[in-house]
């Protein structure tokens, strides 16, 4: 039971440090193409930049030095926190999937109207899901110094 539980749990993360950088990797293609953004719209950019690439290259590091991608002690010991972070990286995931249909349906840079939401929903989950994976169910990484003791 346990591997099924972290299997959903793991998949749901991992979805999440694979689509969160490369939504906003969109964004800055899209950015780029409107070729108009203030000051203040850099700012939000770039913290929002920040809190879903900085967890995933956290993330991913882990993943090519072959460390375990969450813990199982953290699973077991945490599996409140661990359920909510996966809900909220499905929610992303789907809220992803409707900003994707909009833009597919308006073939605009970026959509207008009600169809931001499903924009502004993706950002708000991702930032929440990553941080809070990597800071509560991650930890931080111990130095190798540490497990010799």
């Amino acid at each position: 039971m346990f591997k099924a539980y972290a299997f959903v749990i793991r998949s749901a993360y991992l979805s999440a440090i694979v689509l969160a950088p490369l939504f906003m990797a969109e964004n800055v293609v899209q950015i780029i193409r409107q070729g108009s953004l203030s000051f203040s719209g850099l700012l939000w950019f770039l913290l929002f930049a920040g809190l879903l690439v900085v967890p995933s290259l956290r993330a991913w590091m882990r993943v090519t030095a072959r460390e375990e991608f969450i813990p199982a002690e953290r699973l077991r010991s945490r599996p409140v926190i661990a359920v909510v972070v996966a809900c909220i990286c499905v929610l992303a995931m789907l809220a992803l999937a409707v900003y994707i249909y909009a833009k597919w349906i308006f073939v605009a840079p970026i959509p207008e109207g009600a169809w931001i939401l499903p924009f502004m929903a993706t950002t708000l989950l991702y930032s929440i899901a990553l941080p809070a994976g990597e800071a509560l169910l991650v930890g931080r990484a111990e130095p190798e110094y540490a497990a010799v003791r």
